[in-house]
């Protein structure tokens, strides 16, 4: 194994003393933690990653042939959505004690997998007005709101 690619190699003699003999490699492999799969997600929505073999085989009368294999896709399950939620001083609701008290709303969801784009947006009505600071956070770091 080097980087991402699998080799078996057969020596001369091996490939001399076994034409027409079965070979099958072998391998495990997995998603890698933390992928951003927009890249394979066809029009129908389902992501599908690609992968196919090949082998490298040199004949005395024609070197250099090459041949791939079929394509063998793998559907991992469809991300879900991820749940957004508001609450206004840490509760679902808020009763003022005065008409000029400043509360604080806080928004919290999760980025989407496999998503290319991703903003959060809260646009407040008309009687009400932004009324001091403002702090965003990604995965516990701080950001420009």
């Amino acid at each position: 194994v080097e980087g991402q690619t699998i080799t078996l190699t057969l020596t001369e003699d091996q490939v001399k003393a076994n034409g027409g003999q079965a070979v099958e490699l072998t391998f495990d492999a997995k998603i890698k933690a933390g992928a951003n799969l927009s890249a394979y997600v066809k029009e129908d929505g389902r992501t599908q990653i690609p992968n196919k073999a090949a082998y490298d085989a040199s004949f005395p009368h024609k070197p250099g042939v090459h041949k791939d294999s079929n394509e063998v896709p793998v559907t991992p399950p469809t991300p879900e959505e991820p749940e957004i939620k508001k609450d206004v001083n840490g509760k679902e609701a808020e009763t003022l004690d005065k008409r000029d008290q400043v509360f604080t709303y806080n928004v919290k969801t999760t980025v989407v997998q496999d998503a290319t784009a991703f903003s959060v947006t809260d646009t407040l009505v008309d009687v009400l007005e932004f009324a001091g600071t403002s702090s965003a956070k990604l995965n516990g770091q701080a950001l420009e709101a």
